[in-house]
């Protein structure tokens, strides 16, 4: 199951398509620009919201409203990952 999919299940809080749409493309985004397109840049998240990171040059184009949707696309995916990494864990051990 990938990202979008999992935001429209059950443990994905059953969001609207439209929604997982945005908050999908908003993660695609994030991954190509701010983490160079490496996925192991997430580590360093922290570092999208000091000054001059990407959430302040993001700020500088569009609205704070869509910045903010950025941030909660971002929430949406820690808790993918989390709950989909348990899930390979158990699978493994079973």
């Amino acid at each position: 199951m990938d990202f979008k999919e999992w935001m429209t299940s059950v443990d994905g809080n059953s969001l609207e398509s439209t929604s997982a749409m945005l908050y999908s493309g908003c993660m695609e985004k994030i991954l190509s620009v701010a983490c160079d397109g490496d996925f192991e840049n997430l580590i360093q998240y922290k570092a999208l919201a000091n000054p001059g990171g990407f959430f302040e040059k993001l700020k500088e184009t569009v609205s704070l409203q869509t910045v903010c949707k950025y941030m909660k696309g971002l929430s949406h995916f820690g808790v993918f990952l989390r709950r989909t990494e348990s899930r390979m864990k158990k699978a493994l051990k079973d």
